[in-house]
């Protein structure tokens, strides 16, 4: 059995680390096959409501497309997932519809 999932898991990295995938990223052809989308903003009620789940260990981010006015739109779909890596899909919620940049970029400070 792989080791168990901890409420501690996951890397801090420096900003300038950041900075510097994100910008590989956004020079790739993935990138543009995206839509360019460089980002998604997700608010901290619904984030905290998934953590907040009995057994909930932490989030996994899934990769996914929809579709908007005939346009994919990149985003993401967070799942809780329990302390045996399983994700929490019974009675649990599941997040997407963020605000994509762009349209919603931060007016000053950008990783990207």
């Amino acid at each position: 059995m792989a080791k168990p999932f901890k409420t501690s898991d996951g890397s801090w990295v420096s900003i300038n680390e950041a900075r510097t995938h994100i910008q590989q990223y956004q020079n790739s052809t993935q990138f543009k096959a995206n839509s360019n989308v460089k980002a998604i903003f997700y608010g901290k009620d619904k984030l905290e409501s998934l953590l907040a789940q009995d057994g909930c260990m932490g989030l996994r981010a899934y990769f996914g497309l929809r579709t908007e006015d005939g346009n994919d739109i990149p985003t993401l779909y967070f799942v809780g997932c329990e302390k045996d890596g399983n994700d929490m899909l019974e009675a649990s919620l599941v997040l997407d519809l963020g605000r994509p940049c762009p349209d919603d970029c931060p007016p000053n400070v950008k990783l990207g």
